[in-house]
């Protein structure tokens, strides 16, 4: 009997965190669509660029062959930029490939929180804190821009469920 209701509460969890990765998913979708950037601007694009063309994350060239490097930018959104533009994709799908892979990013994101929250508060206010929190309205907007908002929450909120996660464990023992 206890592991007839062990698997029924297993599917119930699985249930709850599918539809919450396909809630924050989807409630992105027409946000892109309507708000989403149409191409890389400014420092994002000169740091791709210099990471295709000199394989160093540079924030400037010169014509003397000085490279001014990038000290105020977050290195890993511009890796994560580089490592997008591998797919060899034109303009317009390069930049829907990004926006939807931080969509996912995002969702993904609410997927941690949701799980970070069940460490201290029951399920229901877990799941009912990670919907609000999906549809937040200006975490919804971060998807739309290039920008490294959607990776720096997804690390922050990774990096304390690990944290919290082998705390708990810790205390176990």
């Amino acid at each position: 009997m206890f592991l007839k209701n062990y698997q029924h509460l297993k599917k119930k969890e699985i249930f709850t965190v599918v539809f919450l990765l396909l809630l924050s998913f989807f409630a992105r979708i027409p946000i892109i669509i309507i708000f989403g950037d149409e191409n890389i601007d400014h420092e994002w694009d000169s740091l791709v660029y210099n990471l295709i063309n000199n394989g160093k994350l540079v924030w400037q060239t010169f014509d003397n062959g000085f490279l001014l490097l990038n000290s105020w930018m977050p290195p890993l959104y511009a890796y994560y930029l580089y490592c997008l533009s591998l797919f060899g994709l034109d303009n317009q799908n390069y930049i829907f490939l990004v926006l939807y892979s931080q969509a996912l990013i995002a969702a993904l994101s609410i997927i941690l929180f949701y799980q970070l929250n069940k460490l201290f508060f029951s399920k229901k206010t877990s799941f009912y804190s990670a919907v609000v929190f999906s549809l937040f309205p200006l975490y919804l907007y971060a998807c739309t821009q290039i920008s490294s908002i959607s990776l720096q929450v997804f690390l922050t909120v990774a990096f304390l469920y690990l944290f919290f996660l082998t705390k708990r464990i810790i205390l176990i023992f």
